[in-house]
């Protein structure tokens, strides 16, 4: 077994955010606090449960006592030690998350109510389905409305029609890509 490091900036750091490549630093002790003037009582509790790697990343946060009165959790404390584990070369940035217009998932539950209109019209209708389709074309929906909860096979079908006022285009690597929240095959 490798040996065990020191406990030190870098290794305290690269432990707490990438553990299973950084083996958990000796020196590491684990502090158990009474008295409870000022602080609540459940996150004094808390703290007496947590693991050192976790009470060490509250106090050299200096976020201890604030983590104690209940103003600041773990996370919001391990965030404020990212920047350091970064200068550190220990820990890699936070990826921004993608701001790619519709991203896979239905994004409001209008939508998704309209989504299950839509497969259960056509369903009901006895043509054929691809709920996927419904599904993945249904977050290219910009104005939503609930009379679409209404609509029978017939609006259904008007509305999925080529050249509809539904339609968007979507320009990806190189291509032109149209989509249509009404199509359902």
């Amino acid at each position: 077994m490798a040996n065990r490091p020191a406990l030190s900036d870098t290794s305290f750091l690269g432990h707490l955010f990438s553990p299973k490549r950084n083996p958990k630093p000796v020196g590491l002790r684990r502090n158990i606090l009474t008295g409870k003037i000022g602080r609540k009582s459940s996150r004094l509790a808390a703290y007496n449960r947590m693991s050192a790697v976790n009470q060490e990343a509250l106090k050299r946060a200096g976020t201890r006592d604030a983590y104690l009165r209940g103003d600041i959790t773990l996370a919001e404390s391990k965030r404020t030690l990212r920047p350091q584990a970064i200068a550190l070369n220990v820990a890699k940035p936070i990826r921004p998350r993608g701001s790619r217009l519709p991203a896979g998932g239905m994004r409001t539950s209008l939508k998704r109510m309209i989504a299950q209109h839509i497969k259960n019209v056509v369903r009901d209708e006895g043509r054929p389905l691809n709920p996927a389709t419904v599904d993945r074309e249904i977050v290219w929906l910009d104005d939503e409305s609930p009379d679409m909860e209404r609509w029978n096979y017939g609006q259904v079908k008007y509305a999925g029609r080529k050249g509809s006022e539904y339609e968007r285009t979507d320009y990806e690597s190189g291509r032109v890509v149209i989509h249509n929240p009404f199509w359902y095959h």
